[in-house]
């Protein structure tokens, strides 16, 4: 039998003896408490976001581990608060970050062949490489094996080749587990990872508005193992209802990080069989809109789930918190605005700080460059000559002259690194 970090309690006697682990080496426990990991003799609960910046700023709030999607993201290099320029693994394992060391697989969706014996043997040639570079390194801590390949595949046909790159990275590196990521558990994905893939250590689930039933809807399909939820932390694009003319509704950055707080209390903290989870995203992305998923805007001011993490992970508050921003509710019907006419907009807005805002008003075109599993989208069109700027929640701003679906984004910025995200769509009819 092969040697393997898989250690459940109880199963070791049959085991080959295997050479002395290193100090940084991950396992996966079973206890009668459920499971944990424990990094060298030293139980490790994962504090987790998904991103690859601002490492200094989740060491603060109390986080301790990150998930990469790229193998590039470890050859780059990182500037820390000293002023120093160091490798990627070297600034995390600085400041006590682990990493789930992603290694992307190319999507079937996208054109790639997994019957095409060449390219397969081609990427996992290439992912070995990767294990080889970085396995000793103390900051690595789980190996990430692709990201929701198997979305707009046949499960069936791409689990197989997900288990044989696992067994390929337990070959060279048997002292961090390996885990793949899907989308979701769908109706029986995780009965199939079960099934197809013994020789991945865990299954990791990027869910969204459905985590409060993961638990549940992984006992239905008879998966007790360990699992990680590798993206979560508010609802989805598409679960949250849309406008007659398909623009989905956007909780506001406040709204976002209550759902936060609850993902981390009940199903992250609250399952046994749950080793944690990665909040997404730690910094911004368009998709589907400019703010949507981001825990940052990208002039370096923290939202709301900022405030969350570091609430549920310390029990303490952030020295400074974000603003609150209500939808902004208009003065005309949002699905027939009129054409270049006066547009009243008011928010509710407060700050626990008692900071005085600066609030800006930016009207941009609906995003119509839609992609599927969190692809780059191009950013929809601001339209600069219609900003606004003020000290309150209310404003006048003129409509756009031509028809069309548009959105009201409202910033607020507290001068302190901080801000409040809402917006509201709204419709120009021809």
């Amino acid at each position: 039998m092969r040697c393997t970090d898989w250690m459940w309690l109880g199963t070791l006697i049959g085991l080959q003896a295997c050479a002395a682990p290193p100090d940084s080496a991950v396992t996966v426990i079973k206890t009668d408490e459920g499971v944990m990991l424990q990094q060298g003799k030293e139980r490790f609960d994962i504090r987790g976001v998904g991103g690859a910046n601002r490492f200094e700023e989740l060491a603060a709030i109390g986080g301790n581990a990150v998930r990469t999607w790229g193998a590039g993201q470890l050859d780059e290099t990182r500037i820390g608060a000293d002023g120093v320029e160091r490798p990627f693994l070297d600034h995390a394992h600085r400041l006590g970050i682990r990493v789930c060391a992603g290694f992307w697989l190319e999507h079937p969706r996208h054109g790639y062949d997994y019957s095409d014996a060449a390219f397969v043997e081609k990427q996992l040639t290439d992912l070995e490489s990767f294990v080889r570079r970085h396995k000793d390194h103390p900051a690595v801590m789980i190996w990430g094996i692709g990201n929701e390949v198997e979305l707009g595949a046949d499960v069936e046909t791409v689990f197989p080749h997900l288990n044989e790159a696992a067994r390929r990275v337990r070959a060279i590196d048997p002292h961090h587990p390996t885990m793949i990521v899907i989308a979701e558990i769908g109706d029986d994905k995780a009965r199939l990872f079960k099934e197809l893939c013994p020789d991945v250590d865990l299954l990791g689930i990027n869910s969204y508005g459905g985590i409060a039933s993961l638990p549940e809807r992984l006992a239905a399909q008879g998966y007790e193992g360990p699992y990680l939820v590798t993206e979560f932390g508010l609802p989805g694009h598409w679960e949250t209802g849309a406008t007659p003319w398909g623009a989905p509704y956007e909780p506001t950055s406040a709204d976002k990080a209550d759902f936060l707080r609850n993902c981390m209390t009940t199903t992250i903290s609250g399952d046994p069989n749950c080793l944690g989870g990665f909040a997404f995203l730690w910094g911004w992305k368009q998709e589907r809109t400019a703010t949507w998923y981001g825990m940052w805007l990208p002039g370096g001011e923290a939202l709301a789930s900022v405030d969350a993490l570091c609430e549920t992970w310390t029990g303490k508050h952030r020295t400074n918190r974000a603003p609150l921003v209500s939808i902004p509710s208009l003065s005309q019907p949002v699905d027939n605005v009129a054409p270049g006419q006066p547009l009243g907009a008011t928010v509710e807005l407060s700050d626990p700080d008692g900071d005085a805002l600066e609030v800006t008003w930016i009207i941009r075109e609906e995003s119509t460059d839609h992609r599927m599993g969190g692809d780059a989208e191009a950013a929809a069109r601001e339209l600069e000559s219609l900003t606004r700027t003020t000290t309150d929640g209310k404003v006048t701003v003129t409509a756009p002259a031509n028809p069309g679906a548009y959105r009201l984004f409202v910033y607020a910025r507290d001068g302190h690194g901080n801000a409040g995200t809402s917006n509201v769509a709204f419709r120009i009819p021809d």
